[in-house]
């Protein structure tokens, strides 16, 4: 709430955008602004229960946090990017990480982590959209891989993009964002200037919750992880990660 009602202060008003606005046609933008429903059709999944595939509809009910459990809500960008390298440094014996991509000064705290000779495992998405964002994550992951975390990519031939963000530390703590490791998401500027503003970079607002002190907690994406991990591939250099 809080949150919302300091950025709902700092928005403006919506207004009635024209073509010439959008730079597109007419037809575009009324295909655009089409408010009818339109029928969608969700076919069967070819590969679910095979390859390493397999139906997650309905296989985790909602886990209740231990009474005794911290909960901490964080928003990006803020400071998430300090609260989340305390968390990887604090770390005494794994870090597994499943997300979307990896493009931000995150890669080198976690490259330093493995170099330490801590159990850093790594599960990401074999395809990645954005093709500079695709690029930046291959050069991220070759230096994950030498200063010698373990990474495996997820299985394409279950699902295209593996856009999930969640983190275990230790299997004690568990946190899941709605944002990538990414300099739009975890970024370490202590200043935001306005658009336009020198200074100014792209921002997303995020938020990032973290369970610590129940281990029940953790199961859950522990599983997923696991399960993912074993249809997945190992990495192998960029050219097995799909820009596109």
């Amino acid at each position: 709430s809080e949150v919302f009602e300091a950025d709902w202060a700092q928005a403006y008003a919506m207004v009635n955008y024209t073509a010439d606005f959008y730079d597109m046609d007419e037809p575009s933008l009324a295909a655009l602004t089409d408010t009818s429903m339109v029928e969608v059709t969700v076919p069967d999944s070819p590969n679910a229960g095979s390859d390493g595939c397999f139906d997650v509809t309905g296989a985790f009910s909602a886990t209740e946090v231990a009474s005794d459990a911290s909960v901490t809500l964080v928003a990006n960008p803020d400071n998430a990017y300090e609260e989340l390298t305390a968390r990887f440094n604090a770390s005494k014996s794994t870090i597994e990480v499943m997300m979307y991509q990896i493009t931000d000064d995150m890669c080198g705290v976690m490259a330093e982590r493995a170099q330490s000779g801590l159990n850093v495992s790594l599960l990401l998405s074999a395809t990645i959209y954005d093709d500079c964002d695709c690029e930046a994550a291959r050069a991220c992951y070759e230096t994950l891989s030498a200063a010698g975390a373990t990474m495996r990519l997820t299985p394409r031939g279950c699902f295209n993009y593996a856009h999930q963000k969640f983190y275990m530390m230790d299997g004690e703590s568990v946190g899941f964002s709605t944002g990538n490791l990414s300099p739009s998401d975890f970024n370490d500027q202590e200043v935001y200037p306005v658009y336009g503003a020198d200074g100014w970079a792209k921002q997303n607002r995020d938020f990032t919750v973290w369970v610590d002190g129940d281990a029940s907690a953790v199961a859950p994406f522990k599983e997923v992880f696991e399960r993912d991990w074993a249809g997945g591939v190992d990495w192998s250099g960029g050219s097995n990660i799909h820009c596109g």
